[in-house]
Formats: structure tokens, sequence, C-alpha cells
């Protein structure tokens, strides 16, 4: 499902800017989650070419802090 959202927004270029969600993270945190959505674009995307860090964090950021909290707190990784 996420990987699937991230794809639709990267292809039609509707991500909105990175905002101060994803700055105010921890930096464990944010390099997790960072882990995390890559793991799930990649299983879902395996011949795109692998998003930058600014993409992943704007999927982190589309995602909303509450799905970044439950993943996170979850430890789930895709």
């Amino acid at each position: 499902m996420i990987a699937s959202c991230l794809m639709s927004q990267r292809s039609q270029g509707v991500v909105s800017e990175v905002n101060a969600f994803t700055q105010e993270l921890d930096p464990k945190d944010l390099e997790q989650l960072r882990q995390i959505t890559r793991r799930a674009y990649k299983i879902h995307f395996p011949h795109e070419t692998d998003p930058t860090d600014n993409e992943i964090d704007r999927f982190i950021t589309e995602m909303g802090p509450e799905v970044a909290e439950e993943r996170l707190c979850a430890g789930k990784e895709y």
C-alpha cells in the first residue's frame, strides 16, 4: 500500500515539500524510517531507480507523523 502510494506520488509529481516533521525527527528514527520506506519501495518497484534521501523524506512526510510513529513503535519493516 505505501509503495503504491509512493510510486503514484513520484510519477505524478505531487509529493509536497519536506516539512518540519522529518526535520524534527531524531536522526536514528529518520534513518530507520528511510530504511523501512526504501525496502517497501524496492519490494514493490524492483526495476525503478532508488529514490534519493530527499524523495524518501517526502514520502515519509506524505505518510504523516501517525503512520511514521506506528512503523517505528511496531518495528514493522516491509
